[in-house]
């Protein structure tokens, strides 16, 4: 990984940290996009410690505002000439409802829009990078959920667990779509379930009901290191650099759920996202 350029969101902590680790260790440069700025920079100092490679920068970005990916992403296009990897990483689960600044669902706007606006605004680099890779970290849980694309917004028909698992399985139609329209270019696009993880995840999603119910749901997940595994696999190793539109556990290939396949649902998700980002012409 040595003169490669990686982007991480939501890298100062959980999996998006040892995902950083990692390929720091491999002699790669990252660049953390991350909300709060105080705790990326915290987190910067610890991977150059542990890691001996000050190959690091931090950008702040509000994953839920579309103006402020934007923002933090036309930041690394005047830094940077190319990006070898993108790892969308960043990910909440909302117990409330509430809406983005943008008038989307909050758990949707982070987990699956800012995945979209990332790709959209970072196309220019990676074009520039020899087979540059988008790693999209999805989930199983976006198993056993039905999506209407015209309802997603809606409070009427907002539970937060289902919008979570919605959230995951918008990654991995987009990756799929996204991947189709890439085919004929140097760039890979896959998705990955990390696992089972011990994170923050429940325990930031504004309930302490919910926060003690996710601890004991994680009481027997893995560590965020060893979930980072797939995600760092899939960034860097050479078994998967022609690799693309496939969905990794435990850094195999395997199968989604059924609906993920369904081209017309991955359409629709797609044109939804466009019209809601106002980003159509991606010129792929």
């Amino acid at each position: 990984m040595k003169g490669k350029v990686v982007a991480i969101t939501g890298a100062n902590a959980g999996i998006g940290f040892y995902t950083a680790k990692a390929l720091l260790e491999k002699g790669a440069a990252i660049v953390m996009f991350c909300r709060n700025l105080e705790k990326a920079e915290n987190a910067k100092q610890k991977l150059i410690t542990d890691t001996g490679n000050d190959k690091v920068k931090t950008i702040q970005a509000d994953m839920a505002s579309f103006a402020s990916i934007e923002k933090a992403c036309k930041t690394f296009l005047s830094e940077y000439d190319k990006l070898d990897v993108l790892v969308n990483n960043a990910g909440v689960m909302r117990t409330q409802f509430a809406l983005s600044e943008d008038g989307i669902e909050q758990t949707l706007a982070i987990n699956h829009y800012a995945y979209f606006l990332m790709c959209y605004y970072l196309m220019p680099a990676l074009k520039k990078a020899e087979n540059a890779r988008i790693v999209n970290v999805a989930s199983r849980a976006h198993e056993g959920v039905e999506m209407d694309v015209d309802s997603l917004n809606e409070k009427s028909h907002f539970n937060f667990r289902k919008q979570y698992k919605l959230s995951k399985l918008a990654n991995v139609l987009f990756t799929y779509k996204l991947a189709e329209l890439l085919k004929d270019s140097s760039i890979t696009v896959n998705c990955l379930d990390p696992g089972l993880v011990k994170t923050d995840l429940g325990k930031k999603a504004g309930s302490k009901l919910i926060a003690w119910a996710w601890s004991l749901f994680t009481l027997t997940g893995i560590s965020p290191e060893k979930g980072a595994k797939t995600s760092v696999y899939l960034a860097s190793s050479e078994e998967v650099e022609n690799t693309t539109g496939k969905y990794f556990e435990e850094c195999q290939a395997c199968e989604s759920s059924e609906l993920t396949y369904d081209k017309q649902l991955q359409d629709a998700l797609w044109e939804k996202t466009t019209r809601d980002t106002g980003k159509g012409r991606w010129g792929v």
